[in-house]
């Protein structure tokens, strides 16, 4: 039986004094959980979530919580992101502790990359490892 995986965007921001962690995905059915997604998926998904945060400025400004992994692509089991993933973001936007939040992210994914611009080039993805 194919195993679905969810490909899920997230950012670590900051508005004012608070934590956000917006997330958007789409499932893939039987993918190689190894494989880089289709560009077309990863720039879908990219778009949606930046839209969000385009949106969310009209209420203050955004500033990214992680640097540069502020924006992060996971490829992730559907069970995995249904049970564990809701927990994992309540526990970065209690605490802000990033690199906890990271490793828990490590633990439920079978890849995560984080998502950049390339100019000429656009969405480019670098694959974080443990």
């Amino acid at each position: 039986m194919d195993e679905f995986y969810y490909l899920v965007a997230l950012a670590f921001i900051e508005q004012g004094d608070s934590r956000l962690m917006p997330i958007g995905g789409k499932s893939i059915k039987g993918s190689d959980p190894q494989v880089q997604p289709p560009q077309q998926l990863i720039e879908s998904i990219s778009l949606e979530l930046l839209v969000r945060l385009i949106n969310r400025s009209k209420d203050g400004a955004i500033r990214s919580a992680a640097g540069e992994q502020s924006i992060l692509l996971l490829k992730i089991p559907m069970i995995s992101m249904q049970e564990n993933l809701p927990s994992i973001k309540a526990d970065w936007l209690r605490t802000g502790e990033t690199d906890h939040c990271m490793n828990k992210l490590h633990e439920i994914s079978n890849s995560i990359w984080h998502l950049s611009f390339e100019k000429y080039k656009g969405i480019k993805l670098t694959e974080l490892k443990k």
